[in-house]
C-alpha cells in the first residue's frame, strides 16, 4: 500500500487506497466467476505482470500486480460486464447522462438514486 500512496504523492485518498488494495484480490477472483477469461501461468494460476510503473518499496523492482487477459484485458472486463448485465436483465440507459445522484433510504443496490438526462 504505501508504494500507492507516496506514489499518489500523498494526495490520494488513502482510505481509498488500503480498500482497494485489500479488495483487490476479491475483485478479480469475482471477475473470474463471471467468466473474465485471464491468462494463466504454467502452474495455472492467474497471471500477474508490472503495469504503470509499479514497484516494491516505491521505487524498488519491478511489483507484478496487473491481472492479464493477454493483450486485451480491458476488451475482456467490458464484454464480462456487459454479459452480467444481459444476464441480470439490467435496464441501460443509452445516451443518458447522471447529472447528479444522492443517498435514498430503502432503496434496494446500496440506496442511490441519480438525476437523469437524455442526450440528444
Amino acid at each position: 500500500m504505501y508504494d500507492t500512496v507516496k506514489g499518489s504523492d500523498y494526495i490520494g485518498d488513502q482510505d481509498a487506497i488500503e480498500y482497494m488494495c485489500k479488495t483487490g484480490p476479491e475483485a478479480v477472483l469475482e471477475l473470474e466467476h463471471m467468466g473474465l477469461p485471464f491468462s494463466r501461468t504454467d502452474e495455472g494460476r492467474i497471471y500477474q505482470r508490472p503495469f504503470g510503473g509499479q514497484s516494491l518499496n516505491f521505487g524498488g523492482e519491478q511489483a507484478a500486480r496487473t491481472a492479464a487477459a493477454a493483450d486485451r484485458t480491458g476488451h475482456a472486463l467490458l464484454h464480462t460486464l456487459y454479459q452480467q448485465n444481459l444476464k441480470n436483465h439490467t435496464t441501460i440507459f443509452s445516451r443518458v447522462v447522471c447529472a447528479g445522484s444522492g443517498e435514498k433510504p430503502g432503496w434496494r443496490g446500496g440506496g442511490h438514486h441519480g438525476y437523469l438526462y437524455r442526450n440528444r
